[in-house]
């Protein structure tokens, strides 16, 4: 099978984060476009760094972040290359609520821009930003009413 560049352009946020512990959170958030061989879009980098609430702490190692600015520095990662495809795992499971809003109107934004975006999640405030829920119990997937 022949991928496209398209379809190779995916984005993925992890409930435990997978942050590269030995680069600081810029490193981290530029990793896709490295392992792409893309330039990295500093002017998205530093506009998604700043509506995340991590463009203060750029310059730390992950261990130095909170669980929370580790997760938004995950998402940023994740949206950095304009993915075709967002796999997100609990990407407000660490999150306040102020910061679960701003992810979640961004997350909004990404799918109204043509994102695809596959969320898990056991948060029902994010329900009001999708466009289609299911629901699994004891392994039985349904559709649910939104």
């Amino acid at each position: 099978m022949i991928l496209t560049r398209e379809a190779e352009r995916r984005g993925n946020v992890y409930q435990d984060f997978r942050l590269l512990e030995m680069l600081t959170a810029e490193e981290n958030i530029r990793m896709p476009c490295l392992l792409d061989n893309r330039p990295v879009d500093e002017k998205r980098l530093r506009a998604l760094a700043k509506l995340l609430g991590v463009d203060q702490r750029l310059r730390h190692l992950p261990r130095e972040l909170s669980g929370g600015q580790r997760q938004r520095v995950a998402i940023a990662r994740a949206l950095i290359n304009d993915p075709a495809l967002l796999l997100a795992d609990e990407p407000t499971g660490d999150l306040d609520q102020e910061s679960t809003d701003i992810v979640m109107r961004l997350l909004r934004d990404q799918a109204n821009n043509g994102t695809a975006i596959l969320m898990v999640t056991h948060d029902p405030d994010a329900l009001e930003y999708a466009d289609r829920v299911y629901r699994m119990d004891a392994g039985v997937l349904s559709i649910a009413s939104v």
